[in-house]
């Protein structure tokens, strides 16, 4: 999804947005007018990424 997602609104960021789902730092990754900002929780079960893409 993260790829599909990089493809339409950021095609150059596309590695960028991958590296940045798989790891454990929140940031954030501005593109074509597009913001992504990704986060990453640890829950008590399971691990929660998101990315936000706004225009700001």
């Amino acid at each position: 999804m993260v790829s599909a997602i990089a493809r339409l609104y950021a095609p150059s960021k596309e590695p960028d947005l991958l590296a940045a789902f798989r790891s454990t730092k929140n940031q954030t990754i501005q593109e074509n007018g597009f913001s992504f900002t990704y986060t990453y929780d640890r829950g008590p079960a399971i691990d929660e990424r998101l990315i936000t893409v706004t225009r700001p």
